[in-house]
């Protein structure tokens, strides 16, 4: 996924600073549920 497909996705799952977030962040933010 890119970089944009991932912050959306981050977002809707409720994880916050989102865009502020490095691309490997926002996969471990995603893969832990958003917590």
């Amino acid at each position: 996924m890119k970089l944009p497909q991932l912050q959306a996705l981050a977002s809707e799952l409720g994880v916050a600073g989102v865009s502020k977030m490095k691309k490997s962040d926002l996969v471990a933010a995603i893969n832990n549920g958003g917590v």
